[in-house]
């Protein structure tokens, strides 16, 4: 197993939704900072609050009522001592009838660089059926809502200040990126942060990937 690689003032956040079977579903987001060293437990606090509520404002209108965003986690991966929280949330979704567990709104995130791929991307859960025309497409109204609300999850999270260690911006993390020319065996780039700078929703549901997934953590 590859060694877990660190960036100085990187931040990793996962919010997850519990779904009516009680299964949990979860995105993996990363936000570079303005801070050295590491972030302490008030500190982490105050940015999961922050995102928490852009987060569960964007989520809770798509989202069936049987469904909950309950928690936020945040993680330093400043260095292999930085802190964890896990911040509690409560929003339950307010948008009318269910979808198929499997069935997401997908937020597409792209930064300066092409890579294989495509793009960073955001799965939203646990979906109530009125965000979708045809089970299919998504409705031009919760498009507008979910990238307005992805918009203001970036502005809140911009807005954090210095003594929190903000400002943060969200960032694709390349942990792992091949050389060009390629070469046998490969070699890699050193891991590196690449901004997002647009972010969308896109207008067809899409099958969402196993959110149950084991991700890195402390």
């Amino acid at each position: 197993m590859a060694a877990t690689v660190y960036h100085q003032g990187l931040i990793q956040i996962r919010p997850q939704v519990r779904d009516s079977t009680a299964r949990i579903h979860e995105n993996v987001c990363w936000y570079a900072g303005n801070f050295s060293g590491n972030l302490t437990t008030g500190q982490l606090t105050a940015i999961a609050s922050a995102f928490g509520n852009a987060w569960g404002a964007m989520w809770q209108p798509i989202a069936t009522s049987t469904a909950t965003y309950f928690q936020t986690i945040v993680t330093d991966w400043s260095n292999s001592s930085g802190l964890q929280v896990l911040n509690p949330a409560s929003f339950s979704g307010t948008g009318t009838g269910g979808l198929p567990f499997q069935v997401s709104i997908l937020i597409s995130q792209k930064g300066t660089v092409r890579y294989k791929g495509g793009h960073a991307r955001i799965y939203l859960p646990s979906l109530a059926s009125s965000v979708t025309t045809d089970d299919i497409t998504v409705t031009t109204n919760a498009q507008n809502s979910v990238t307005a609300g992805i918009t203001a999850v970036f502005t809140a999270m911009n807005g954090i200040t210095s003594a929190n260690g903000g400002p943060f911006f969200p960032q694709i993390w390349r942990q792992r990126t091949q050389s060009v020319p390629h070469t046998q065996p490969p070699t890699y780039q050193p891991p590196f942060l690449q901004l997002i700078n647009t972010a969308a929703c896109n207008p067809t549901l899409a099958t969402q990937r196993r959110r149950l997934r084991k991700v890195p953590h402390h």
